[in-house]
């Protein structure tokens, strides 16, 4: 039994992130996935994200809606995480 709770404990996890990540995808519309695992604390500012394309390097700001903020703080708030990434 407890290696059932621990694996629905790991299923549980993996699915709330992977939702919580396309959700932040839907609400900045056209951002890479492979961009948004290289997004660090420091890009995001008020509400705005700074965000530089892998592909060519261009850089700018998105502007972040009310929705994503909400999910987006959930992740900052979070200290325990030894990098500075957003996303575990």
């Amino acid at each position: 039994m407890r290696a059932y709770t621990n694996y629905m404990a790991t299923v549980c996890a993996k699915v709330y992130h992977a939702s919580n990540l396309w959700l932040i995808l839907f609400y900045f519309e056209g951002i890479r996935i492979p961009d948004m695992f290289c997004l660090r604390r420091s890009d995001c500012q008020d509400i705005k994200l700074h965000y530089t394309m892998g592909e060519n390097r261009k850089s700018g700001f998105l502007k972040a809606d009310e929705k994503v903020l909400v999910t987006l703080n959930r992740y900052l708030d979070q200290e325990r995480f030894a990098t500075n990434f957003i996303f575990p």
